[in-house]
């Protein structure tokens, strides 16, 4: 008679089953973390397009002379501005870069510079492709001279 030989290959069912259920624990554990640090990612990258937006915005204002404001709608005098008056600045990023920037003066805007800025909420889903807008106001461009050594 003929033994026949018992050759195994492949896995079993279970061996399969078991390998299954593990690579679901650990994609259970990973993709919310992945989504955390995306979005803390995302916030971060925001925060820094805003600060980016407030020194574009600083540096515009102060190298703009007296004689250049006089041809924007509300032409401004840098020794003249009052406490509560403010700069609102817009900034626009295509691709992640700043393209643009737009400065306009507002007269007692500082009032309303904190609920009128632009918050992470409202570009979330496009970071790298939105307009930011922040306010300077009066005290921020005098933190900005004190600390600027060409002055």
């Amino acid at each position: 008679m003929l033994q026949r030989i018992k050759s195994k290959k492949g896995f079993t069912l279970a061996e399969l089953l078991i390998v299954v259920a593990i690579i679901a624990v650990l994609t259970a554990i990973a993709v919310p973390l992945f989504v955390t640090s995306l979005q803390k990612a995302n916030e971060a990258t925001f925060n820094a397009n805003k600060d980016v937006v407030r020194t574009a915005g600083i540096t515009t204002i102060l190298n703009t002379s007296d004689e250049e404001s006089q041809a924007l709608t509300k032409p401004y005098k840098l020794d003249a501005l009052k406490a509560g008056d403010a700069f609102k600045c817009t900034g626009t990023f295509e691709n992640g870069k700043l393209t643009g920037i737009v400065v306009n003066y507002e007269e007692g805007g500082a009032t309303n510079a904190d609920k009128n800025e632009t918050k992470f909420k409202d570009v979330k889903n496009d970071i790298k492709n939105c307009s930011i807008t922040v306010y300077i106001t009066v005290a921020d461009l005098n933190d900005a001279k004190v600390t600027n050594p060409a002055s």
